[in-house]
């Protein structure tokens, strides 16, 4: 098929749809085809499928509704939280814990919001995902830590602090009576980091440290150090719970590391945070023993 012979179909096509034929004038041969200033129009700005979602929260009903505040005027995150039907959040080309780290290459790839390492260290992530069975503690059974673990089943909010309880029941107790983080918390070990909480406007804004450095980041083998520090914030709009940290890591990454906004809604008040099976491990022996 000539070239002649796809210009006349194209621009049969168009006028039929109302296009003015003259958009097909072919260029003469060797030469540029020049791009009308007036009518040119820039890619916007990408923005992620986090970003995008957390905005298109604002319109949710649920969001609306009334936002309810204790008696010091402070928004009320006590409830169960959990995700909303048919919006689930935004989803990637890999589901955790669906395919073996060599399959999940395209995601690390594709993924937004990515932690950003100084270049002598990417080649050790990449050792940490492709043998994440021997080294990633989770398969162990031992906790995700924080920020990994992510968004609360449920809250109860006192005066004085805040209770986080994850599924499994696991719980982290963050004051917010207004005490200062130590440097004897900066040297402890734990997995969930020693926590005080703060009130900036509507805002509950948790700093953490005192982590130990064998929990991860996330499952493709983002790994820190026992100096991390990492900082949430939580917002309650209506019956919505918009959540995000930030990760402060610089002996290992090039600049702060901050998640995209994930978004809960309330749960009716009857509900329970689940219990995990218990965990199972095996001794190289092959005999089972069960963990945490």
């Amino acid at each position: 098929m000539n070239t002649a012979w796809r210009l006349a179909s194209a621009a049969a096509v168009l006028i039929v749809a109302g296009a003015a034929p003259a958009e097909l004038t072919a260029q003469p041969a060797g030469q540029t085809q020049v791009v009308d200033p007036s009518t040119y129009h820039p890619t916007k700005k990408r923005i992620s499928p986090f970003a995008a979602y957390a905005a298109a929260q604002q319109t949710n009903p649920l969001g609306k509704l009334p936002t309810p505040r204790t008696a010091d005027g402070k928004p009320d995150l006590t409830g169960f939280w959990g995700s909303i039907p048919s919006l689930a959040g935004p989803g990637g080309i890999r589901i955790d814990g669906s395919f073996e780290p060599d399959q999940a290459a395209l995601q690390r790839a594709s993924g937004w919001e990515k932690p950003l390492y100084k270049p002598e260290f990417w080649d050790k992530v990449r050792s940490l995902d492709f043998s994440k069975v021997d080294v990633d503690t989770v398969f162990n059974c031992f906790p995700p830590g924080v920020p990994r673990t992510n968004v609360p089943s449920q809250i109860i909010q006192t005066p004085t602090q805040t209770v986080l309880i994850y599924g499994g029941l696991r719980t982290r107790v963050v004051p917010t009576d207004g005490r200062k983080l130590t440097p004897e918390d900066e040297d402890m070990s734990t997995f969930d980091g020693i926590s005080v909480g703060r009130w900036e406007g509507d805002t509950l804004v948790v700093e953490s440290v005192g982590f130990t450095d064998v929990s991860w980041l996330q499952w493709q083998g983002y790994f820190h150090t026992n100096q991390m520090k990492v900082t949430e914030r939580f917002r309650r709009q209506g019956n919505l719970l918009f959540y995000d940290f930030t990760v402060n890591d610089p002996d290992v990454l090039m600049e702060p590391w901050t998640q995209g906004t994930l978004v809960q809604r309330l749960l009716p008040a009857n509900g329970r945070v689940g219990e995990y099976d218990p965990c199972v491990v095996l001794e190289p022996s092959g005999d089972p023993y069960m963990r945490g």
